[in-house]
């Protein structure tokens, strides 16, 4: 095959998303191009066309498999998770068996160090006959990387976060590698299984990691996969995720968990339904002065808007025709500011289950400073959807309201979790963490606001800006980042 086009890399790269539901951005096509020339000429496809209908057998998946998947971990990365594995899912796993087995699934397991090392937590933390009850289960559609699994053989590199203790207590060395002890080896078995497929997963799991992996899916494989994750969870089972994934806008049948200083789910036991994601909304005016807090910031603006509103509507506006529903009205008014206004649209009909509504209240209440109002209408919301990184961000700000700055970090950080691309909690993060005294922290949360507020939606900022538009945002977030690097 001659060097292909950018539009059969395209076309390549799409079949690549139905086969394996990977997604790739335009900077790799030049690294599908050449993946699609090397699969051609070892296929013996004459043409595109007839590699395309190649890539449906079972051979050619597993190859793109072995080309385009990640396989490359380690022993008990994230320890916070595996103590919150040991200490709060295997446990309530344990104490609902009633002396049954417990059942965990490691989800595009790579070279197995994930499934391993949740056997060994078991064996370590668990008496001899309830962790001979864990029984753990591992898929992946790389099939290379099962053969690693099933060899259990590694390297130095995949111990580096392991104690030497820890490590000369399971593995014993061979040569230049560590080979695992066979009572941990047995206590795992492994399948080769496509997470976006069709074939069926494992059911009545008790626990299921599944980290690092939704990222690299298209949304509506990212939707579909943890549908199927949630259809083979037993009710009341935990779902533990990579640090930067959320099942924000997947799913809101979970409840987000956070001990050990870490976050992972527990799917509710009466599975609800999830809810469409939160409408996301924009705004006008000035920096606030660099020892303001975001609190008195936003009541400045506040006291800006009030003074707006008590001029008279133009007539052209008055005239103007009415929205479909209140809620839409509401959040054309808030965009015009007019947050009274706004807000007698809300309470003019029943959004008691609309999450949309609930959000636009709190929104409103907190620019309007009514602080424990909106604490309150971010309970209701919460009460709906817990899953909400807009109502944990708005509960912040309520936090700091109230002078409970460990409280309002704490909101932050669940709302940064939920959403890593939400910027404004990263940005209050940083106001909170230079007033505790952590400098070096503030510094790191302006620099990602700063990255994140050249992307932050439009409508997101309007909502939840405080009356300030991107450019007055970044301007702030850089002036608190100067004064941080400043020498002193």
């Amino acid at each position: 095959m001659r060097l292909p086009s950018t539009a059969q890399v395209q076309r390549f790269r799409a079949r690549v998303t139905e086969v394996l539901g990977l997604q790739h951005d335009d900077s790799r096509l030049e690294m599908l191009g050449k993946l699609l020339m090397d699969r051609c000429a070892a296929s013996g496809a004459r043409d595109l066309e007839t590699y395309l209908a190649l890539m449906g057998t079972d051979d050619e998946r597993r190859a793109l498999a072995r080309a385009l998947t990640v396989g490359e971990s380690y022993f008990f990365r994230v320890p916070a998770q595996m103590q919150a594995f040991a200490e709060v899912a295997l446990a309530a796993a344990l104490d609902a068996s009633d002396g049954g087995s417990v059942r965990v699934l490691s989800a595009a397991c790579a070279g197995g160090e994930e499934p391993y090392s949740l056997a060994i937590t078991a064996r370590e933390r668990l008496p001899a006959e309830a962790a001979r009850r864990v029984e753990v289960r591992a898929i992946d559609v790389n099939p290379a990387a099962l053969e690693r699994a099933r060899r259990a053989r590694y390297s130095a590199w995949a111990f580096r976060d392991v104690p030497d203790a820890q490590r000369a207590r399971w593995f014993r060395q061979r040569g230049a590698e560590f080979e695992l002890d066979p009572a941990i080896r047995e206590a795992v078995t492994f399948d080769e299984l496509n997470l976006a497929g069709d074939a069926p997963l494992p059911r009545d799991l008790d626990v299921i990691f599944c980290r690092n992996v939704l990222m690299y899916f298209a949304p509506d494989v990212m939707r579909r996969v943890v549908d199927r994750l949630t259809a083979s969870l037993r009710p009341g089972g935990y779902l533990f995720l990579g640090a930067s994934e959320t099942l924000r806008g997947l799913s809101t049948a979970y409840e987000l968990c956070h001990t050990h200083q870490t976050f992972y789910y527990r799917l509710r036991p009466d599975g609800a339904e999830p809810h469409a994601p939160p409408p996301t909304l924009t705004p006008s005016p000035t920096l606030p002065p660099l020892d303001a807090t975001w609190v008195q910031a936003i009541q400045r603006g506040a006291e800006r808007v009030r003074a707006l509103t008590e001029q008279p509507t133009p007539r052209a506006e008055r005239a103007r025709p009415s929205p479909r529903s209140s809620l839409e009205r509401a959040l054309l008014l808030f965009r015009e500011e007019r947050f009274d206004e706004a807000m007698a649209a809300l309470e003019g009909a029943d959004h008691a289950q609309d999450p949309d509504a609930l959000l636009a209240r709190a929104a409103l209440l907190t620019n309007m400073g009514r602080f424990d109002e909106a604490d309150e209408a971010c309970a209701d919301l919460l009460a709906l959807d817990d899953l909400s990184g807009g109502a944990h961000y708005l509960r912040a700000l309520c936090r700091e309201h109230r002078g409970d700055l460990e409280g309002a970090i704490r909101e932050d950080e669940l709302a940064s979790h939920l959403d890593p691309r939400f910027a404004l909690p990263a940005m209050h993060l940083g106001l909170l963490t230079q007033r505790r005294g952590d400098s070096a922290r503030a510094a790191r949360c302006f620099a990602r606001a700063i990255d994140l507020l050249h992307d932050e939606e439009p409508e997101r900022l309007l909502l939840f800006g405080g009356g300030f538009d991107r450019a007055a945002l970044l301007a702030f977030c850089r002036a608190r980042l100067h004064s941080l690097e400043a020498p002193r």
